[in-house]
């Protein structure tokens, strides 16, 4: 046997034999020994090849041998989910902001399956599967504040990834929000009241929504006090809309706000309270027919009034509910007993005026489509305190409720799936995504694997039938 070096003599020893195959190339071998009586003399044995010495790493034993290292577990199929629905989000925002879109997305989708405050975005894209699709992504703690000013300030970007989204002719909805901030340098904050009836510094924020494509379009910050019809007019044409129908809630509701909306030529689907006098107040009889929503029987009628028409729906299961709290309040003295008499025609209807062409039925949908917009809002601004220190001015907030819209968005589009699929009563936005959270990518060894999908989980899949989730199943 030549010379060995002595990197690969070390290993020599006994009980270890060395072998050269080819120019450079050492294995080792386990070998024993055992009398031979034919020849007199010890016999060698081979009793398993030990794998190939490699120098500075020792004897590095065969594949099949080794210890398999588990070296991260990431949570997958929300984020792969995500990925999917972000899709034609994704196209305006690779379009207007190529150096960053991946960190908006991730951001976005780290909320929504965490309700991530800004200073854990990196240790959750790290541990799940999003810096793996969004491997670009710089979510270091040291960068936030400038990443979010840097979209902030990028208006045109921002205006133009909100008009891919919107085609002339599809109906809208608009809602006003406040966005509570006790900044000394955002110079749009002006006292107003919240829920509480507490006085603080406030911005409303202003959300279109696509009710045609069952998502968010379009969201702008205005300065506290805004809170009229020429700041609709402005949206809408900013979005780039020509002919748009706006729906609004009760709290919208005004004769002058209506003049003004008329005097623009814009279309609107209004709720109007239910003292409104032009409103006819008959008995249950005067509902014409009825139509199933959500398993519950509506019953409507239509009139014309001096502005329109109204859509006037009742429902019999809200209007016993509302009676027996009313009668509780009479019982508990806080309501006198006349006003059951006063309000028992009102009780579970909802009115909505229109100065346009609808029937009944659609423009009771239409309605009902904002509630998912609002709730869906509201959970995804609970993470606006936690994040409070990151925005400090205008361009701050305005980059991070840009985040807040795609992160909405990508909810509404899981949302339309599971309407799709007639799944919103079995699950949840949140309930998919905790699911979904379940199905693992494992690099053990330097490989990637799948584990095993749990049996809920993979019910769900089959109920959704994704194209995302046919490799997770």
């Amino acid at each position: 046997m030549p010379d060995l070096p002595d990197w690969v003599l070390k290993h020599k020893k006994k009980g270890v034999e060395i072998q050269e195959r080819g120019e450079g190339n050492y294995y080792a071998y386990k070998i024993t020994s055992k009398w031979d009586p034919e020849k007199g003399r010890p016999q060698k044995i081979t009793e398993e090849y030990l794998g190939k010495v490699v120098k500075g790493k020792g004897i590095v034993p065969p594949k099949h041998k080794r210890k398999r290292k588990v070296e991260a577990v990431l949570e997958t199929g929300n984020v792969q989910l995500l990925k999917h629905v972000f899709e034609p989000l994704e196209e305006g925002l690779k379009e207007e902001f190529p150096d960053s879109f991946q960190t908006i997305l991730s951001m976005a989708a780290l909320k929504l399956c965490y309700s991530s405050p800004l200073k854990n975005m990196k240790m959750h894209h790290e541990t799940s599967w999003s810096h793996r699709v969004w491997s670009q992504a710089s979510l270091s703690r040291n960068t936030f504040t400038e990443r979010l000013r840097e979209w902030g300030r990028n208006h045109g970007g921002r205006l133009r990834t909100y008009r891919s989204l919107l085609d002339d002719g599809d109906n809208i909805a608009i809602d006003l929000s406040q966005v509570f901030s006790e900044s000394e340098n955002i110079d749009w904050l002006e006292a107003g009241h919240n829920v509480l009836k507490e006085h603080r510094k406030q911005l409303q924020l202003l959300l279109i929504y696509n009710l045609s494509q069952h998502v968010p379009a379009f969201l702008k910050l205005l300065p506290g006090s805004i809170r009229d019809v020429s700041s609709l007019e402005n949206a809408v044409r900013e979005a780039g809309l020509e002919d748009a129908l706006l729906v609004f809630d009760k709290s919208f509701w005004s004769g002058d706000n209506l003049d003004e909306l008329e005097g623009r030529n814009l279309g609107y689907l209004a709720a109007i309270r239910r003292n409104a006098k032009m409103l006819e107040t008959e008995p249950e009889t005067a509902y014409e027919d009825y139509f199933s929503w959500r398993g519950r029987y509506i019953w409507y009628r239509s009139y014309s009034v001096e502005r329109g028409v109204v859509h006037h729906f009742l429902d019999k299961k809200l209007r016993a509910e509302e009676e027996n709290s009313l009668l509780q309040r009479i019982e508990d003295g806080k309501e006198e007993p006349e006003t059951l008499e006063k309000k028992r025609d009102r009780l579970g209807t909802l009115a909505l005026l229109t100065n346009r062409d609808f029937d009944s039925e659609s423009a009771y949908r239409l309605y009902k489509q904002r509630d998912e917009i609002e709730k869906a809002f509201d959970g995804l601004m609970n993470t606006l305190e936690a994040d409070k220190s990151y925005m400090q001015d205008r361009e701050a907030i305005q980059g991070y409720m840009f985040v807040q819209f795609a992160a909405l968005y990508a909810y509404s589009r899981i949302l339309g799936i599971l309407r799709e699929k007639e799944l919103v009563s079995k699950y949840s936005v949140r309930d998919v995504l905790t699911y979904l959270s379940k199905v693992y990518r494992v690099t053990v060894g330097g490989d990637l694997t799948s584990s095993e999908v749990p049996k809920k989980t993979r019910d769900m899949i089959e109920k959704l039938d994704l194209p995302i989730t046919q490799n997770l199943r």
